[in-house]
Order: C-alpha cells, then sequence, then structure tokens
C-alpha cells in the first residue's frame, strides 16, 4: 500500500462527521454532510463528532437545501455557530496532517519490527489467529488489516 492510500484509509476510519460547505453555479452554495455528490467547488470542509453535526446546522439555521449566501459567508457563520457551541471541529487540513504524522509513526514501527525481527513475531500471532478462526468457521480479518497491534 503507498503511503497515501494509508492516510486515506486512516482519515476514512477517524470518528468524525463531514460537513462540506459547495459552491454552486449561478451562486450561492449548498451545505453537505457528506462527500459533495454533485458538481460544485469545495470551500470550506469542516469535521465533527458526528452528534454535533445536526446541532451545529440546526443551530445556524442550515440545511442541505440551497443557499442564497456567498459560500464564505455561510463556512463564517458555521465556525462561528460551533465555537459558540463549544462544539470543537478540525479542517481537511489538520485531519490529513495528523493523519500523516500516525502513518508516518506506523510505518516507522514496522520497518523496525521488520528489521528487528519482529514481524516474525506477528506473523506467527496471525497464522494462529487466522487457523483460529478457521476452526470456528469465521472468515478471517485480512493481513493488512490486522496490524492494530502496532
Amino acid at each position: 500500500m503507498s503511503r497515501e492510500s494509508l492516510i486515506e484509509a486512516y482519515v476514512s476510519a477517524l470518528p468524525f462527521a463531514a460537513v462540506a460547505v459547495v459552491a454552486i453555479a449561478g451562486g450561492g452554495c449548498r451545505v453537505e454532510t457528506a462527500a459533495p455528490g454533485a458538481p460544485g467547488e469545495t470551500i470550506a470542509q469542516y469535521y465533527f463528532r458526528p452528534s454535533h453535526v445536526e446541532l451545529v446546522l440546526g443551530a445556524a439555521g442550515l440545511g442541505t437545501d440551497p443557499i442564497d449566501q456567498p459560500p464564505d459567508v455561510v463556512a463564517a457563520l458555521i465556525e462561528k455557530t460551533a465555537a459558540t457551541m463549544g462544539a470543537p471541529f478540525e479542517t481537511a487540513a489538520e485531519i490529513r496532517a495528523a493523519a500523516k504524522i500516525q502513518v508516518a509513526a506506523i510505518v516507522a514501527k514496522v520497518e523496525a519490527a521488520r528489521q528487528a525481527g519482529g514481524m516474525k513475531q506477528i506473523n506467527r500471532q496471525y497464522k494462529a489467529y487466522r487457523l483460529a478462526q478457521s476452526a470456528k468457521g469465521e472468515k478471517a480479518i485480512s493481513y493488512p488489516c490486522s496490524f492494530s497491534g502496532l
């Protein structure tokens, strides 16, 4: 796997919900609570705890209908409402920067384990796990997904 795909996997596994402000043709914008699905330029993207998304958008008076305001005004409204409510968020850049740091640390641990012969132990543990799952008639988690102990 490439580092970029590891970063994407790390980000997608985080317990955050995305809120995107997307500019629409002809002016205005829309707020999406998932990856932007319709055409348009994403102006801002925030990551909240899932329980905060509806609270912040509701308090800001925003829904998923088109909004007849400039996207930067709507983005500022979301940020101000979140701050007022004490609902912390992170931007897409902050999430990716943290993911890069975590992936680098994981890759370094795996490389150090490989050089020190530690991967032999991990391989033995995975083989024992796979055999135990097979004996129970259950499917084993694939090898790349089983590095949670590193």
